[in-house]
C-alpha cells in the first residue's frame, strides 16, 4: 500500500484495550496522551468512564481539526507534556464554543461535547456517565 492509499484505514487500535467491568477500577498507564482522562493524568484509579473522555477527545477533533488540549510546539518535549498534563486536568474553559471553530456547531453537539470533557473534582467515580443525560443512540 502506497502512501495515500486509502484502500485501508485503521479508524480504532484496541491493541492496549482492556476487558473491564462498569465499576471496575484500573490503574494501569497507557495509551496516548492527548486522549487521557484528567484520573489518568493525575495517578487516580480510574474506571472504563475514562473512554467517554476519550470519546469527546475525538468527537473535538472531528469537529475542529485540532485537540482539545495541546502545549506550545516551541516548549521542550518534557515541558510540552507537562504543560499538557496541566491543561488536561483543567478541562476546557467555560467559553470554549465562542471560538471560531465552533461556529455552526449545534447547541446538542457543544452540550454533549461538554458532557464528554467534564472534570469532576472526584473524577468521575460517583457519576455513571459523563454524558449529560444524552444517548449516542
Amino acid at each position: 500500500m502506497g502512501a495515500g492509499d486509502l484502500s485501508s484505514v485503521t479508524i480504532v487500535d484496541f491493541g492496549l484495550a482492556k476487558a473491564a467491568r462498569a465499576r471496575e477500577k484500573m490503574e494501569d498507564v497507557c495509551g496516548t496522551l492527548e486522549y487521557y482522562a484528567p484520573e489518568i493524568v493525575n495517578a487516580k484509579p480510574y474506571s472504563p468512564l475514562v473512554d467517554e473522555w476519550a470519546l469527546g477527545v475525538a468527537m473535538y477533533l472531528l469537529l475542529t481539526g485540532d485537540f482539545p488540549f495541546e502545549a506550545d510546539d516551541e516548549e521542550e518535549d518534557e515541558d510540552q507534556e507537562e504543560v499538557l498534563c496541566g491543561l488536561i486536568v483543567d478541562g476546557l474553559p467555560a467559553d470554549f464554543a465562542e471560538q471560531a471553530e465552533f461556529e455552526g456547531v449545534s447547541a446538542l453537539a457543544v452540550d454533549v461535547l461538554q458532557g464528554l470533557l467534564s472534570v469532576w473534582p472526584e473524577y468521575s467515580t460517583a457519576h455513571s456517565s459523563r454524558m449529560n443525560g444524552h444517548k449516542l443512540v
